[in-house]
């Protein structure tokens, strides 16, 4: 570990025994501060929900959750994003809150009926056997609980090149349009109550472009600068299809049982 890391690592440790990291500033560029926010604040968490993070990689957004609800359980392959998901929770304010699996959703052994929220940003694509992952979500959350992700759509790029060194860059598995991704829910057995495009808009198509060719960092100023243009872009302009997709889904109350005596179960007999 070089000096420098050492330094961050410190620095990182101090501000989250102050509560002051993780924050959605942190979250990453520009891009994914605005997608926790479009997931995240319309989601209406209570403060006695349970959470799960699907993909929940070194646990920032976990940690962001885990300030609004009882509970979150992160969830991701890598042994090494949940061995530093563990260290960050060290020295969270919300420690007692959070918990992690290092293992496939379909193998952590969670109970059934036991989610109200799931959150996913960015990770369905990313998952070769997805239909299997959506038949456990189907168990493992609850009646009437909710499922919130955000998948790679890509919609607006046109460039070849540049989609396919984003998959390879990001081991992409699958592409979503809004109508697939309402489709595949569907076909698991959830209710889709939202599906819409994000970052639509020419200034998200060639920000995106210039991540995925040259790379680099826009600083704090350039950051918050594009955070807002891409929020009034989506704002003012909805557009039919976006780098990448918001989904919301609910799990369907299970049909209601006649009781002894009512008039259904009369009128059956």
């Amino acid at each position: 570990m070089t000096i420098k890391t050492r330094i961050r690592n410190t620095y990182r440790k101090l501000f989250t025994l102050l509560g002051l990291y993780p924050n959605r500033w942190s979250v990453g560029n520009a891009f994914k501060v605005y997608e926790y926010r479009e997931l995240v604040d319309p989601a209406g968490l209570g403060r006695e929900d349970v959470v799960l993070d699907l993909g929940c990689g070194q646990g920032l957004q976990t940690q962001l959750l885990a300030y609004a609800c009882s509970r979150v359980v992160g969830v991701d392959v890598s042994p090494t994003a949940i061995a530093q998901a563990w260290e960050y929770r060290r020295y969270s304010p919300v420690r007692s809150r959070l918990h992690y699996h290092c293992s496939p959703l379909e193998m952590a052994g969670l109970p059934a009926d036991c989610f109200d929220h799931v959150f996913s940003f960015c990770v369905l694509e990313h998952i070769p056997n997805l239909d299997e992952v959506l038949a456990e979500l189907l168990r493992i959350v609850k009646p009437g609980g909710e499922l919130h992700f955000t998948v790679d759509s890509l919609g607006t790029i046109t460039d070849p090149a540049v989609i396919a060194r984003h998959r390879n860059d990001h081991s992409v598995m699958e592409y979503f349009t809004a109508d697939s991704i309402r489709e595949r829910l569907q076909r698991a057995g959830f209710v889709v109550t939202e599906c819409r495009p994000i970052f639509g808009g020419a200034l998200a198509r060639e920000e995106f472009t210039r991540r995925i060719v040259s790379g680099g960092s826009l600083g704090s100023i350039g950051k918050l600068r594009l955070y807002q243009g891409l929020r009034e872009e989506d704002r003012t302009n909805p557009a039919a299809a976006g780098i990448m997709v918001l989904v919301r889904a609910q799990k369907p109350w299970p049909p209601a049982q006649a009781l002894p005596g009512s008039s259904a179960d009369t009128a059956a007999a």
